[in-house]
C-alpha cells in the first residue's frame, strides 16, 4: 500500500527552503535550469521518473513563470534539477605553469 503522505525529497544543505514562497522557489529553479543549460526533455524525463505528474509543456511553462505546480510537484522538480546539476561534469579550470599540457593535475613523475 502506498504511503498517502510520502516524504518530501531531501534538500541539499545550503539550499533555500520555499517557506511558502512558491514564486521564489520557481525563480531560483528557473535560474538554476538556465545557468546549467539543462535540456527540457531530459529534465522532464528525470522528473517523471521520480514520480512527477506534470507534462513537458507544463514544466516549460512553470520554469518560465506561465504555469503553477502544486507544492509536491515543485519539490520533485527541484530534486530532479539538483540531481541533474550534480551529474554535470565540473567546469574546466585554469591551469598553472607546472600543470600538464592537458590542463589536468601534474602526473606522478612531475610531482617529484
Amino acid at each position: 500500500m502506498k504511503d498517502p503522505n510520502p516524504p518530501k525529497p531531501s534538500r541539499p544543505e545550503g539550499d533555500l527552503p520555499s517557506g511558502g514562497s512558491g514564486e521564489s522557489q520557481r525563480r531560483i529553479l528557473g535560474r538554476a535550469v538556465r545557468h546549467s543549460a539543462l535540456p527540457l526533455k531530459g529534465l522532464w524525463l528525470h522528473y517523471f521518473s521520480m514520480g512527477g505528474t506534470a507534462g513537458e509543456y507544463e514544466l516549460d511553462a512553470y520554469i518560465n513563470a506561465s504555469y503553477s505546480l502544486p507544492d509536491l510537484q515543485q519539490d520533485i522538480l527541484a530534486q530532479a534539477v539538483n540531481e541533474m546539476i550534480d551529474m554535470l561534469p565540473p567546469p574546466p579550470r585554469a591551469s598553472y605553469s607546472d600543470d600538464t599540457d592537458d590542463g589536468g593535475p601534474p602526473t606522478k613523475e612531475l610531482q617529484g
